[in-house]
């Protein structure tokens, strides 16, 4: 399958879906066409421009700079409200509420995170730990082993909803939805089943807690791709456009020399070639029905009709 995509990228995008090439023409794309594209691209993502794991090292590298912030810097207003000082700038404050986990530097909106929250979490929350404190970690969700404690039946089975933090609540959803697909697999622990049951019981109070609105997103309106072609054209390169080769078999697609004025000439021949009259006229009978038709014994028979015969004779000959 891989080896079908790769040939799929190597025709279309690099020999620009052309017919089959030689050999050296092939070997030639990939070392100066294929070779330097990929070796841009993964330097490009070497330096944190392309690539999936941008985040990843954008985050390794606030958690580093955290590091530098002291409880002087920051100032706790109350209620999951802080105020960072800028390291950069002394002047500029920066603005931090863990309760919508949100702040006012630029930095935040990359990846929603920042250092001024993790320095923040860091000195202000020593009870958590620091590789907990991240957007992805998971918060204290009971495990399928301690499932038994749960209550059965009761008003304190349903738990506290009140005010959660979003990103508990996405880590949740994501937690149900990976344990959603583990429970479809046909290899399950027997053990497991009374566990499972506590904790459908725990879910069915949560959900008779909890809205019960539509469960996918609403719907969004999106524009038209009227300029579609405008930003392929930023964002993808150019494609290469050559002149074919005439009179090669091989790189000419069909193109033959000369081939436009023997066209040209061809078609004016075709245009002024006319049909000659002569050529309509139905066919003449032959000069021995003519002598039939003609010789006969006459009484008064001559040699100025013998003169006539001979030319309507030589008509149709000379026609032929």
């Amino acid at each position: 399958m891989l080896i079908e995509v790769w040939h799929h990228v190597l025709k279309f995008k690099f020999l620009l879906g052309k017919r089959n090439r030689r050999l050296d023409h092939l070997i030639h794309t990939r070392v100066d066409g294929v070779l330097p594209y990929y070796a841009l691209k993964q330097r490009r993502q070497d330096l944190g421009f392309e690539g999936l794991d941008i985040e990843v090292k954008k985050r390794r590298d606030i958690v580093e700079r955290s590091k530098t912030y002291t409880r002087a810097d920051i100032q706790h207003l109350g209620d999951g409200a802080y105020l960072v000082q800028s390291q950069s700038d002394p002047i500029k404050v920066y603005e931090i509420d863990l309760d919508t986990y949100t702040c006012t530097c630029f930095d935040f909106p990359l990846i929603s995170y920042c250092k001024h929250i993790c320095a923040v979490q860091e000195l202000f929350e020593e009870h958590e730990d620091a590789a907990d404190r991240t957007v992805h970690s998971s918060p204290q969700v009971p495990s399928l082993s301690t499932l038994n404690y749960l209550p059965q039946t009761s008003e304190s089975a349903v738990l506290n909803l009140e005010a959660p933090k979003p990103r508990v609540l996405a880590i949740l959803s994501e937690k149900l939805e990976r344990l959603a697909v583990r429970l479809r697999r046909p290899r399950m622990d027997p053990s497991n089943l009374p566990l499972l049951d506590d904790f459908v019981v725990a879910l069915d109070s949560m959900l008779a807690d909890t809205d019960n609105g539509t469960v996918l997103p609403s719907s969004q309106h999106l524009m038209p791709n009227a300029k579609e072609a405008g930003a392929r054209n930023i964002m993808m390169p150019g494609v290469k456009t050559r002149r074919t080769r005439a009179g090669d078999p091989a790189y000419g697609a069909g193109v033959s020399s000369g081939g436009k004025v023997m066209a040209k000439k061809a078609k004016k021949s075709t245009q002024h070639s006319t049909v000659s009259p002569a050529s309509q006229l139905p066919p003449l009978p032959p000069p021995l029905l003519l002598l039939r038709l003609f010789y006969r014994p006459l009484p008064n028979y001559t040699h100025s009709h013998h003169r006539l015969l001979i030319f309507l004779i030589r008509i149709p000959l000379a026609r032929q």
